[in-house]
């Protein structure tokens, strides 16, 4: 048993001769052959301790202090030739007994090292998906301002554009259009009624008021280019016809004068349908006329009054008759009936 135990650890004992042959300098290679002999004897008591030992329920600990005690040992003495002779025969079971039970430590750490990456992977795993949703979440929030930001600035150009070429919205502030359209009315206008054709007498027309084109006026058309419009005991005549009037207020005041205008190209004579109290063709300073290039829109519609707060609906209809008609036809000749 002794001679067994001894061909390992002389296995042992010249892996370790391999190991440290070529750290030590030559200089110190007489002083570690006489200090060889002392190590093999004090290795020889200590085998005999450990046959002993051998017999009880630690032997494979005690195996394992024999080894280390050899290692540690037998390192001194590196170049006896009782090393050289046996270097061949380690064998790669022996090689790997040193480090076995390392091997296993490691092996453990190893596998806490991957519990732990793994977790390290998941937790990590967990913020980049709580990361990417947060910034999903950001980017829509974004593209929702963005979309209502733009549908609010369609919204305002679309209005400008539509308001500055194609309707007016106005409010009537004064009542020289009773009872057709009253004070605070809102009313809607069309900018395109007059691009391509010529306003008919009966028309309300929205205008800039030519004494002061600033502001801006509603009335009713009664004399278009060549008419001849006279007012005779509060009665309107256009071209030797008296008007048939039903959308006046009341009757004009009779104030016993007789006035005439004869309406010249591309102008137009306009009056209020509450009579007594419009400021309109009758009373302007510097023209009796609106010019064409004064007309912005045909009234088409009041839809609110801002006084009584409510919505309502009312067509701008030209409300003109047959006396009309019969104007029409005396203007084309030329003639007037008085």
């Amino acid at each position: 048993m002794i001679d067994g135990k001894k061909d390992d650890f002389d296995i042992l004992f010249d892996k370790s001769i391999l190991n440290d042959i070529d750290t030590f300098d030559d200089s110190n290679l007489e002083k570690r052959n006489m200090q060889s002999e002392y190590d093999v004897d004090d290795y020889i008591e200590f085998e005999d301790e450990a046959e002993i030992s051998l017999s009880s329920s630690e032997n494979q600990e005690v195996d394992e202090e024999i080894d280390i005690f050899e290692l540690d040992q037998r390192g001194r003495a590196s170049q006896t030739p009782y090393g050289e002779q046996n270097v061949d025969s380690l064998t790669e079971k022996n090689k790997s007994s040193l480090y076995d039970d390392d091997d296993d430590d490691d092996d453990d750490d190893d596998d806490d090292d991957d519990y732990e990456d793994d977790d390290d992977k998941i937790y990590a795993s967990s913020r980049m998906n709580d990361s990417r949703k947060a910034r999903k979440k950001q980017v829509s929030l974004m593209r929702e301002i963005l979309s209502y930001i733009e549908m609010f600035a369609f919204a305002v150009i679309f209005a400008f554009v539509f308001t500055e070429f194609v309707i007016v919205n106005a409010e009537v502030p004064t009542g020289s259009m009773k009872n057709t359209i009253l004070i605070g009315d809102r009313i809607i206008g069309n900018r395109l009624a007059y691009k391509f054709s010529e306003p008919k007498r009966g028309d309300i027309i929205i205008f800039k008021y030519p004494d002061d084109e600033s502001q801006n006026f509603v009335k009713r058309v009664i004399g278009i280019p060549g008419d001849i419009v006279q007012i005779i005991h509060g009665q309107v005549y256009v071209n030797g016809f008296l008007l048939d009037e039903s959308y006046i207020r009341e009757p004009m005041i009779d104030n016993e004068n007789e006035l005439e205008y004869v309406v010249p190209e591309d102008s137009y004579f306009v009056m209020g349908d509450n009579r007594n109290d419009s400021h309109d063709s009758r009373y302007w300073k510097t023209t009796n006329f609106v010019s064409r290039d004064q007309l912005i829109a045909k009234a088409m519609v009041c839809y609110y009054n801002s006084d009584t707060m409510k919505l309502q609906f009312k067509l701008l209809k030209n409300q003109y008759g047959s006396s009309m008609s019969q104007a029409e036809v005396a203007t084309k000749s030329n003639t007037i009936d008085k």
